[in-house]
């Protein structure tokens, strides 16, 4: 057995997991995600450890510095159990690394607000300060986060401000202000050295980690593109 905080990633090591997680009644009806850390950050995405995900023993995607969650069903059923294992190489640097492994729920009304907020807040970083819609796009912002009773995390008054802010910047952001017929499309790309920093047989991992990524994504995301 895996023992908490054991060093792995030896050079050339490949390290194969295997768990169970079974939805507690708490979480029934509600999205249910597993995290997987290795707490090793910086550098390039290959220098990092990464994971192949197979559940119930069919694959479902890679995991790496930019992406540590896995959804096991995004309306769980309590007492459902899935069998997880993760094939994990430690990167081209063969790092060691430990394993961090927890499961929840997301809320799906508070993600959606923080990436509401998030795309607004990016959009203005780039925008001219004296673009016209530069002041009412900052005002509906801010009148947004004062929407917002932070006072009890998960209260009622929370929830229901969570719902009201993003209502709120729905209407008086993203269907106020024009935008000029400008329409931007963005699809998804990955880039794969055949032997870069690693053997073919590397090369062969990570073709598994990135194609499967990308169809879990796109079941996830009908409106999802990616090329390669």
């Amino acid at each position: 057995p895996y023992l908490k905080n054991t060093m792995w990633g030896e050079r050339g090591e490949i390290c194969t997991f295997r768990f169970q997680v079974t939805v507690p009644e708490q979480l029934d009806g509600k999205p249910v995600v597993v995290l997987v850390d290795s707490y090793l950050y910086g550098g390039a995405n290959l220098q990092n450890p990464q994971y192949l995900v197979y559940i119930n023993g069919s694959i479902k995607q890679g995991l790496d510095i930019n992406h540590r969650e896995i959804l096991l069903s995004e309306c769980a059923k309590a007492g459902t159990t899935y069998e997880i294992i993760l094939e994990g190489w430690p990167g081209c640097l063969h790092r060691k690394c430990v394993l961090s492994v927890s499961a929840g729920t997301i809320r799906r009304d508070i993600e959606e607000l923080y990436f509401n907020l998030e795309v607004g807040y990016e959009t203005l970083m780039v925008m001219d300060s004296n673009d016209s819609r530069y002041a009412g796009m900052t005002r509906a912002m801010l009148e947004t986060i004062n929407i917002l009773d932070l006072r009890n995390p998960y209260s009622s008054l929370f929830n229901k401000s969570i719902s009201e802010a993003n209502e709120f910047i729905r209407a008086n952001l993203y269907e106020k202000f024009p935008n000029d017929g400008v329409c931007v499309w963005a699809i998804g790309h990955t880039h794969i050295d055949v032997a870069w920093l690693w053997q073919i047989r590397h090369t062969r991992m990570k073709t598994a980690r990135s194609f499967s990524t990308v169809l879990d994504y796109m079941e996830q995301y009908p409106q999802y593109l990616f090329s390669s």
